[in-house]
């Protein structure tokens, strides 16, 4: 069953990576499809949290919003090159995540939950508020295209595809984690303890 998900996917992916070279489309339609397979890339990463652990995390997409900023301004203010700042970008967004969970570890059930509510809000408004760091309602101006192999992805239609393989790679590994020795026992965590944060004891 793992073979076949893992295979489908695959497929599905191959086929919707190649549709550039089916379909002739204006640069905005493909746009909105990099949109689309980015926040597939969010919404695996919440099923490894909620769907798996059973932790219900309000505050998934604002991390998100502290990795795209971070790796913006690193590019923008240090020069640094898009792809090795959005590997930094993780990184920051995946300390934060650390820090908020040092402070909620205590909680449980609907407490965890509002707290992380509160941490999406807090967040949300800082990003809006520190102009000098995020540019506020405007975002942030003159981030470098993304680039591979020193090729450019500026184009909407290239970006698209390499958005959609990572998508696809994004699932495809939540597939094999969920089928793996940790996932079962993560999601038997979630099922026993109903969303008990405190994995430790695994």
């Amino acid at each position: 069953m793992k073979n076949k998900s893992l295979t489908i996917c695959f497929v599905i992916g191959i086929v919707l990576a190649f549709l550039p070279i089916m379909i002739h489309a204006q640069p905005s339609v493909w746009r909105i499809a990099s949109l689309f397979m980015l926040s597939l890339i969010i919404a695996a990463g919440l099923h490894f949290v909620t769907g798996m652990a059973k932790v219900i995390s309000l505050c998934h997409v604002a991390f998100c919003g502290v990795g795209a900023y971070a790796a913006g301004r690193l590019s923008i203010s240090l020069g640094m090159p898009p792809l090795l700042a959005v590997i930094f970008g993780a990184a920051i967004a995946g300390g934060v995540a650390l820090i908020l969970a040092w402070i909620t570890l205590s909680l449980e059930d609907y407490y965890l939950t509002l707290a992380t509510l509160a941490a999406s809000e807090i967040l949300s408004n800082l990003f809006r508020s520190w102009t000098a760091v995020t540019g506020g309602e405007n975002g942030l101006i003159g981030v470098p295209p993304l680039s591979l192999l020193n090729i450019s992805l500026a184009a909407p239609a290239l970006y698209y595809v390499v958005c959609t393989l990572a998508a696809i790679g994004a699932i495809m590994l939540i597939l094999v984690l969920e089928n793996s020795a940790f996932g079962k026992s993560l999601r038997a965590v979630g099922d026993v303890l109903g969303g008990d944060p405190h994995l430790v004891d695994l």
